[in-house]
């Protein structure tokens, strides 16, 4: 029997080692990450309108300025617009969805289900309403961390050419056109990802909006808020936001709730078949299995923020994936 001996050289152990410490770095330093990433996606985003007004030989400071905060001043403007009724319809729907769950616990068959689940609805909000401190100290870190996005963002998009180079300029000197293509591909997509995104989740919500109107709904506007919103969590998304719209329909009446599921089931294939391949194009489109797969991961690891960054942090590793997969092989 021939003996096999596996040399393993210095360089590899520390190789190795150091890859081990980055990663023990970056986990204990995940928030800041995300902030980088989530900044790294907005800018991308951003980047084609200051392409755009520095290409009218307007200065590229005073683009990055004027975009952002024309960004800042249509969310205002949306919000000082729908907040008040939003707040004022989800507070009269909270307050009445555990009566909406009693009368359907009276269904034969469901009662148990549904004292069940809304038993658990009044601990959760007990439960809320009893850490008033903790929920605003966390609304006041949600703020702060808005605003390091939004400077990340700003002193990334002034700088997006230099920090490029920096980048590039890691690599040895024969790879840097192909990191600098690859740099730009995921850029692309992420890019692409995020304008797509926004526009499929205004879209889906005035699409729920007026079709609530129509069939007579009331809380209209929260119910399509929370459908535009769960936009964000593919596949998933849709399907939780119809639980609350299709429970309140059926209280109203049995043709309101077939109502409901109706038109929810409608936005879901007119998406699905119009809205999602004209405006995604397809470009960062997966495999269904593997996108609740990344969403699995994402929620497991980081919570809600990981399940919405699932899919370009997916994008991402695939693009490098695939080029270090072509490497290998050429």
């Amino acid at each position: 029997m021939q003996d096999k001996n596996f040399v393993i050289s210095f360089k590899s152990i520390l190789i190795f080692l150091l890859t081990v410490f980055l990663i023990w770095v970056f986990w204990l330093i995940r928030d800041i990450v995300l902030f980088l990433f989530v900044s790294l996606i907005l800018a991308l985003a951003l980047e084609p309108f200051v392409d755009f007004l520095v290409a009218k030989k307007i200065h590229r400071g005073f683009s990055v300025v004027f975009v952002v905060f024309s960004l800042l001043i249509i969310i205002a403007g949306l919000a000082s617009v729908s907040l008040a009724p939003f707040i004022q319809q989800s507070q009269v729907l909270i307050t009445n969805f555990p009566n909406y769950m009693k009368s359907l616990s009276e269904i034969p068959g469901a009662g148990d289900y549904i004292n069940k689940f809304n038993d658990g609805i009044l601990a959760g909000l007990n439960q809320t309403g009893g850490s008033v401190i903790n929920f605003t100290l966390g609304a006041f870190s949600g703020v702060l961390s808005l605003i390091l996005i939004f400077v990340f963002t700003i002193y990334m998009l002034l700088d997006f050419k230099n920090l490029r180079l920096m980048f590039v300029d890691l690599f040895e000197d024969e790879r840097r056109d192909e990191i600098q293509k690859l740099v730009t591909k995921i850029e692309t997509r992420l890019g692409s990802w995020l304008r797509g995104q926004i526009l499929l989740m205004l879209i889906i919500g005035v699409l729920t909006y007026i079709g609530l109107l129509i069939i007579g709904m009331d809380y209209a506007l929260p119910l399509a808020v929370i459908a535009g919103l769960l936009e964000v969590v593919p596949i998933v998304g849709p399907i939780i936001s119809l639980v609350p719209a299709a429970l309140i329909g059926f209280f109203i009446s049995p043709v309101v709730g077939v109502g409901v599921v109706i038109l929810y089931l409608f936005v879901q294939q007119l998406e699905n078949s119009l809205i999602v391949p004209k405006v995604m194009q397809k470009a960062v489109g997966f495999n269904p299995l593997i996108t609740i797969i990344a969403l699995m991961v994402g929620g497991q690891l980081l919570g809600v923020v990981g399940a919405i960054l699932a899919i370009p942090i997916l994008i991402t590793f695939y693009e490098v994936f695939m080029y270090v997969i072509k490497d290998k092989v050429s």
